[in-house]
């Protein structure tokens, strides 16, 4: 609508300074050319008719400032027809109305435009009232009952007894949680969408979730994993002793010897992991989970984030009441840094400043010591230095995850090419080890991967085609991953950790954390 406004202004000036020029060139007169005075003194001069045209506009561009809309498009239909029956002789005047036609047909097909989005605007709006207004009251001052009551039959004598069976078996099966509420069977299926999304918990009880939209649910319901979907084990993880000691302090130890872990001994609820990409921190976060008999929940930045106001903190705030439902239960929050950095900084935005304080206060519920539901928050990130300091006093412990050394990197190479058929009489695992210091775990795998696959290049497939035009299989089977492979391989994939940030992290867990 402002843009039709403004065009319509910008148009009248731009046609009167054309009317002008033209005024200039005939000499001050606006003459129809049509050859003598007395076809000009019969008909209407080219001036009068420039300014009534312009009349016409102005009275149309009143109208659409207005808003009435259909009233402006009348006035420019009309003026446009009268424009196209205006004759004119001279090359400036055959000009100018041609300009003015053009303007007027552009106005005409804006305010088309803005009836129709007017008219759309209505009718979602109607469809809108019709499904969520309640039907008014015939007293102003007293609402109606409910839908759900409309039409209900009083009880029947002889059925008090019944009802009060019943409720008190309803409140004797009462849980604990405040938001757990019985299952349900298929033939009483709850109203609320947002409770058959989630599974029920170890003791059969179905959260709650009426509160919460059924899109913000099923977001924080796929991040999800349950212990029995968890085949990870402490064992395929390669490396990180000092990991796997603290975690199993702070998350197996306390279950099993809850009277030791007490007082200044009680377990930590929250720690950080800083490292470099690809050294296996979200495998440990599940392999703890399994051995712990837990479930896990894998955030990102992603998982925590929408386009719409006020929906982050509710995930956020969904997301620590689902963990202690599911309890006990361990939530990992990969690339920590990119949604807490530190507060206060000029380009931040009121959205991300929402989150951080929302999960400031989660974390404060997580390390409540009364709460007998086991959380447990273990974070990750590359950039631990970028995390805002309220944050970092929450996660109480905070590790260093080096680069693996030799001899995990040839667990990791033995553990890569078990399964495939590998020439080990010119292969030396050892001298591998060595070769690729630097590489993270991610790495090492890339490495033996390309290695396998070398073998197809390095063969020339074309003979071993069958007559069908089929690939001999078996003839690539037997063909095994010589050493030549692994050098490619070598000079195919190379590190990628920046050693000089690599550095940066373990000084600020030398200052700040432990190894």
């Amino acid at each position: 609508m402002y843009f039709l406004l403004f065009f319509l202004a910008v148009e009248e000036k731009k046609t009167q300074r054309k009317a002008i020029k033209s005024r200039e060139k005939t000499g001050g007169k606006y003459e129809m050319g049509m050859g003598n005075k007395e076809r000009n003194s019969t008909k209407m001069s080219v001036e009068e008719a420039v300014n009534n045209f312009l009349q016409k506009m102005r009275e149309a561009q009143r109208l659409a400032y207005s808003g009435e809309w259909q009233q402006s498009l009348d006035g420019f239909q009309s003026l446009a027809v009268e424009l196209r029956k205006f004759k004119v002789s001279t090359p400036e005047d055959i000009s100018g109305k041609e300009h003015l036609l053009k303007r007027t047909e552009k106005a005409i097909s804006l305010v088309k435009q803005n009836i129709e989005a007017d008219a759309e605007l209505a009718e979602t709006l109607r469809g809108h009232a019709a499904r969520t207004s309640p039907e008014p009251p015939a007293d102003p001052d007293v609402w109606s009952a409910p839908p759900s009551l409309k039409g209900a039959s009083k009880p029947k004598k002889g059925t008090t007894a019944a009802a009060t069976t019943s409720k008190s078996q309803k409140s004797s099966t009462t849980s604990t949680n405040p938001r757990a509420v019985p299952s349900t069977s298929n033939e009483n299926k709850p109203a609320n969408p947002s409770q058959d999304i989630l599974p029920t918990n170890a003791a059969g009880e179905h959260y709650d979730a009426s509160l919460y939209d059924p899109e913000v649910v099923r977001a924080v319901a796929a991040t999800m994993e349950s212990s029995k979907d968890n085949n990870m084990t402490m064992d395929k993880v390669i490396g990180m002793e000092n990991v796997k000691q603290v975690l199993k302090e702070a998350i197996i130890l306390p279950v099993l010897i809850p009277e030791f872990f007490t007082g200044l001994r009680r377990p930590w609820k929250a720690m950080c992991l800083a490292g470099p990409p690809g050294t296996g921190k979200t495998m440990i976060a599940r392999a703890i989970a399994a051995e712990a008999n837990s479930t896990v929940f894998l955030i990102s930045s992603t998982d925590l984030t929408s386009k719409w106001r006020g929906d982050s903190e509710k995930i956020l705030r969904l997301l620590f009441e689902l963990a202690r439902f599911y309890a006990p239960s361990i939530i990992f929050i990969d690339e920590i840094d990119t949604i807490a950095t530190q507060r206060g900084s000029s380009g931040e935005h009121e959205a991300s400043r929402r989150l951080k304080s929302e999960l400031l206060l989660q974390m404060d519920g997580v390390k409540n010591q009364n709460d007998e539901r086991r959380v447990f928050v273990l974070a990750a990130t590359n950039l631990p230095w970028v995390i805002d300091e309220a944050l970092i006093r929450r996660l109480e412990k905070r590790l260093f995850v080096p680069l693996p050394n030799e001899a995990c990197r040839k667990q990791l190479i033995e553990s890569s090419i078990q399964g495939i058929n590998v020439d080990m009489n010119d292969f030396n695992v050892d001298e591998y080890a060595r070769r690729t210091e630097g590489y993270s775990g991610a790495d090492i795998t890339s490495f033996c991967r390309a290695a396998a696959y070398n073998v197809l290049r390095r063969l020339d497939t074309s003979k071993f085609r069958t007559s069908i035009g089929g690939l001999n299989l078996d003839v690539l089977r037997a063909e095994p991953v010589r050493k030549i492979d692994f050098e490619t391989a070598l000079k195919q994939v190379s590190p990628t950790v920046n050693m000089e940030m690599l550095q940066k992290c373990e000084e600020w867990c030398d200052t700040f954390g432990s190894h």
